[in-house]
């Protein structure tokens, strides 16, 4: 299983709290199902993985409150629900990236309105930068690959993976 592991950070030099991806995971595709990497699981994992940058671009425009967060989040076909947002937001708070504040409401409790602190605002540049250098990168890799893959004649050639041979004719 993949797995993206949100934690405070220890200590202020450490502004990322996405802890790394686990590249053992990842198994050569064969024919026994156990070693073949669940794609809809590895959908989810990217999302989780990029829901707590996310979350920060969220807080980041201003005070807001949990569920208009999951609205948008929702609308941007993120799926979350409070269950996993709540949490979450709470470890955002205790590793001092975001506050909260406490506004009355008229129609019912008060409602607890998130904002970023400054070392929020830190991490959130951080992790932008990260973000932009990685979508830069994925965006170049997809490109070489549907280069590879569209010939002139508008054929889509055969991918062949590094090291691979064609096995026999009789191979079944």
């Amino acid at each position: 299983m993949i797995e993206w592991i949100s934690k405070p950070s220890e200590s202020l030099a450490d502004h990322s709290i996405i802890q790394p991806f686990n590249h053992s995971i990842i198994q050569p595709l064969n024919h026994s199902t156990s070693n073949v990497m669940n794609i809809e699981n590895a959908q989810v994992q990217m999302r989780k993985g990029i829901l707590e940058f996310c979350i920060l671009h969220i807080i980041s425009r201003g005070e807001i409150y949990a569920s208009d967060m999951l609205d948008e989040l929702t609308s941007a076909r993120i799926m979350v629900v409070e269950g996993t947002l709540y949490p979450l937001l709470t470890r955002l708070k205790n590793a001092g990236l975001l506050d909260y504040k406490w506004v009355e409401s008229t129609s019912g409790p008060p409602r607890k309105y998130y904002i970023l602190t400054e070392l929020g605002r830190t991490s959130l540049d951080a992790l932008n930068e990260t973000w932009l250098e990685l979508s830069d990168s994925v965006n170049a890799i997809i490109s070489k690959t549907e280069q590879h893959t569209k010939p002139a004649n508008g054929t889509a050639a055969p991918m062949e993976m590094p090291g691979s041979q064609t096995p026999p004719s009789s191979a079944i």
